[in-house]
């Protein structure tokens, strides 16, 4: 093959999470049968070095994972010369009619709160990030279908990729365990996606509460 002519195609992704290394597979797979060169890029870029990095590859497209994106980097005018497909981008942060596939969280809320519903619980509360579409999506959806039978759902959230340590921190997990035990119990809590189903279970051991007898817990994401 001429490397040369070889059509570039770049992939701004986050690797925190197993389901998403899974859909770079599926990249890898596609690619190799249209004998694209895919270079990944798993740092967080800033507004200067994409346009960096599109001087230098000259890409023949691009596929951007909205969850990187924490400053507004990836706005749809930044790759308007380049056809991109979205991924998991708040819509409200792109041009109308631009390429874009998300979760569908709706789906993911209501199947939460038709288990939960299953198991003849006391309360139901939601974990999750402050101010993220997909987060609020999967809250809306859980806590609609449980009002549609009656219940209500009490929501937590915390920043996402919170960079505070120290006394912030403590002062978070102190208002979380706090919570986990004003639940009327046995509770579940639907937790937005499984990085937050992990905290859920520590707190839940931190603070002697017992899994699932006390708090049954559902993550999303497959993550194992």
């Amino acid at each position: 093959m001429n490397r040369a002519k070889e059509k570039v195609v770049l992939v701004f992704h986050s690797s925190v999470r197993s389901s998403w290394n899974e859909t770079l597979g599926g990249f890898y797979r596609y690619a190799r049968r249209q004998g694209w060169n895919v270079q990944v890029i798993e740092h967080k870029p800033n507004r200067t070095s994409i346009d960096d990095l599109l001087s230098f590859w000259h890409p023949a497209g691009v596929v951007v994972e909205g969850g990187m994106d924490e400053e507004g980097a990836f706005l749809s005018d930044v790759f308007e010369h380049v056809p991109t497909i979205y991924l998991a981008c708040d819509q409200r942060h792109l041009r109308r009619g631009v390429p874009r596939v998300n979760h569908d969280s709706e789906s993911l809320g209501r199947a939460a709160a038709r288990e939960f519903l299953s198991l003849g619980l006391a309360s139901y509360g939601f974990f999750g990030f402050t101010d993220i579409f997909w987060s609020d999506d999967r809250y809306r959806a859980f806590a609609d279908t449980l009002r549609l039978n009656g219940r209500d759902a009490v929501r937590f959230t915390r920043r996402f990729f919170e960079a505070e340590g120290g006394e912030v921190e403590k002062g978070f997990r102190r208002a979380f365990a706090a919570w986990l035990q004003s639940l009327a119990k046995p509770a579940g809590v639907l937790a937005a996606n499984d990085l937050l189903g992990v905290e859920v279970l520590n707190i839940c051991a931190a603070i002697g509460l017992k899994v699932p007898e006390d708090v049954s817990v559902l993550g999303i994401d497959n993550d194992e």
